[in-house]
C-alpha cells in the first residue's frame, strides 16, 4: 500500500464512513459452489452513498504486469482534500483473451473494493465455515489461498502461471506441467492454493501424474 504524504483527513472521513456501512447484499450465485455473493454491482451499491456523503471516492484502473497472462488493477481511495491511498494487485488468468482478461479485472474489482473498505456480505461467517464440512477439494483449495499473505500469492500465482503455459504451449522441449507440479515439491497448503488457481482441463492433466511423496488434490 502506498499513501498521499498525509493522509489524516482522508483517515477521518474514512473512520466515519465506515461506521454507516452495511454488508453488501448476497445478489448473484455462484455455479460452481452453488453459493451466494454480492457481486461488485452490489458493493458499488452499498458503498456508494456512505462514501459521497464524506467526500470519499474510488479509482480502479487496469495494469500492465510483466507476466504473461495476469490482469492487475490498482484501486485508488481519493478524498476530496486530496489525500489518497492505494493498493495493487494481480491475479492469472486461465484464458488469454479479452473474456479472461475483462473477467479476471472485474473479479479484482470487486475484491479490491470491499477490502479496502472493509465491505462483507450478508452471509459472511468465518465461524460457520471453519464448522462445516467443505463443499469440495476446489472450495478448500479456494479457502486455502485466500488465507495466505500477499507475497506468497504473488510467489503461487507465478508458478500457477507457469503451469498454464507449459499446459497450453507445451512445444517438443518444454517440461509437462504434470512434472513441474510435482518436482516443485510444493507443501500441502501450497498445492491446494496452486490447484484453486488452474483451468479444470489442467487439473486433469496433472492428476495422470503420481508422486509418491504427497497426496494430489482432488478436482
Amino acid at each position: 500500500m502506498i499513501t498521499s504524504p498525509t493522509i489524516e483527513t482522508l483517515s477521518a472521513a474514512l473512520a466515519k464512513a465506515q461506521a454507516e456501512l452495511k454488508p453488501a447484499p448476497q445478489d448473484a450465485t455462484n455455479p460452481h459452489y452453488n453459493s451466494k455473493y454480492a457481486d461488485l454491482k452490489a458493493v458499488w451499491e452499498s458503498v456508494r452513498p456512505v462514501l459521497a456523503k464524506y467526500g470519499l471516492a474510488v479509482v480502479q484502473l487496469p495494469e500492465a504486469m510483466s507476466a504473461s497472462k495476469t490482469v492487475g488493477l490498482t484501486t485508488r481511495l481519493i478524498h476530496e482534500s486530496g489525500q489518497w491511498i492505494e493498493s495493487t494487485a494481480c491475479i492469472p488468468i486461465a484464458k488469454d483473451d479479452p473474456h479472461g482478461f475483462g473477467s479476471g479485472l472485474t473479479y479484482l474489482r470487486r475484491y479490491a473494493l470491499a477490502s479496502l473498505l472493509g465491505v462483507i456480505s450478508e452471509a459472511d461467517d468465518d465461524g460457520n465455515k471453519a464448522i462445516k464440512k467443505p463443499d469440495s477439494a476446489k472450495q478448500v483449495a479456494v479457502d486455502s489461498f485466500e488465507a495466505m499473505g500477499e507475497e506468497e500469492k504473488k510467489f503461487l500465482q507465478d508458478k500457477a502461471i507457469v503451469l498454464i503455459d507449459l499446459f497450453e504451449n507445451p512445444g517438443p522441449d518444454k517440461q509437462a506441467p504434470g512434472a513441474y507440479y510435482i518436482e516443485q515439491r510444493f507443501d500441502q497448503e501450497e498445492k491446494l492454493a496452486i490447484w484453486s488457481l488452474l483451468p479444470s482441463a489442467l487439473r486433469r492433466e496433472i492428476k495422470k501424474w503420481k508422486d509418491p511423496s504427497t497426496t494430489t488434490p482432488a478436482a
